[in-house]
């Protein structure tokens, strides 16, 4: 069982979330596979950018490669420079840290490559 110690009073720190996810996902169960995280938008409140940074700190050294995805719900599909600011990333994180992951949005309908619009994603 893995637990944390944010609550009201106290929010959980990055590197409390680092030992947790660590802990409750031994790497020989991602070693080798190609992971795809799903997110909320931004009409959910979660602090994304730090979730972002551990998730990927955590999975990347293991995993094939490591996705990730917005649910919009029936949202309009994000662009990628607003996916980038709500997971708090830049173009160079994108380019370094980031190189073998790509950011993906959801509506409803099918998966929408960041960067692609959405009536060329129809034609796939």
């Amino acid at each position: 069982m893995v637990f944390g110690t944010g609550g009201r009073e106290k929010d959980i720190q990055e590197d409390e979330v680092r030992a947790i996810l660590q802990e409750g996902i031994p790497a020989h169960l991602i070693k080798g596979k190609r992971i795809l995280v799903l997110t909320p938008d931004a009409t959910r409140t979660a602090p994304l950018p730090m979730m972002i940074r551990s998730v990927h700190d955590v999975l990347s050294p293991y995993a094939a490669r490591v996705d990730y995805m917005v649910a919009l719900g029936t949202h309009r599909p994000l662009k990628e420079g607003e996916i980038f600011d709500l997971y708090g990333i830049t173009q160079r994180d994108k380019n370094t840290v980031f190189s073998k992951s790509d950011f993906l949005t959801i509506n409803g309908r099918a998966p929408i490559p960041s960067g692609a619009s959405e009536s060329s994603a129809r034609r796939t």
